[in-house]
Order: C-alpha cells, then sequence, then structure tokens
C-alpha cells in the first residue's frame, strides 16, 4: 500500500511469496501446531487459523505452493478420498531447509 495523501493511498499487487519461503512457514506452523503428525487435513492448511491465512495466501496461490513443494518431494496430497490430506516428507524444519537449499543451487 502506498500513502498518496492525508485521505487517500494505492494498493498494489503484492509482492508474491517464494515457494521456499511457504515450505518453511508450513514445516515451522507443522512442527508448532501438529507436532509429529505425519499426515494433516489438506483443508486444515487452507483454514482460517492455518498457514495459507498466515501468509495471507488464497486456497488457490496456496494450492499451487503446495504442487511446488509436491514436485519437489518435500509433500505428498492425497486426493483419493475425502477428506484430502497432505503427509510431510521432512523429518525436521532443517532438513526441509537442506532440501530447499540444495534446490536453490541447482536453479542457479
Amino acid at each position: 500500500m502506498l500513502h498518496k495523501g492525508s485521505d487517500s493511498f494505492t494498493v498494489e499487487k503484492p509482492v508474491e511469496v517464494p515457494w521456499q519461503v511457504v515450505a518453511y512457514v508450513l514445516a515451522d506452523f507443522w512442527e508448532g501446531v501438529w507436532g509429529d503428525r505425519n499426515q494433516v487435513p489438506y483443508s486444515d492448511i487452507m483454514a482460517a487459523d492455518g498457514p495459507a491465512a498466515l501468509l495471507l495466501l488464497d486456497s488457490g496461490t496456496m494450492g499451487m505452493h503446495l504442487t511446488r513443494m509436491r514436485q519437489e518431494h518435500l509433500i505428498e496430497v492425497h486426493r483419493v478420498a475425502r477428506p484430502w490430506t497432505v503427509a510431510r516428507n521432512w523429518k525436521s524444519k532443517d532438513t526441509l531447509l537442506e532440501a530447499v537449499y540444495a534446490d536453490a543451487d541447482t536453479d542457479a
């Protein structure tokens, strides 16, 4: 948001959050809220008190980030039957960071 004057402002398009940041926030949230659980309902990630809302991401944008994390083998999304679930493929935030940095090295 830019301030134009004392009684007006302009709203600009927000900066896109990189998938790596979303992955780390998800891992941190998972550790703090869901602990050692390996799977959580997809809807919990999208909930008003979930990590998508924490990042102010709509469900479509968060879904795109989850797709990228799935492509990077950080998560698995199970959509065979409801409730859909997301399973983590990391043991800790540190192992997730190692995987993200390894991917960043190959992107460079």
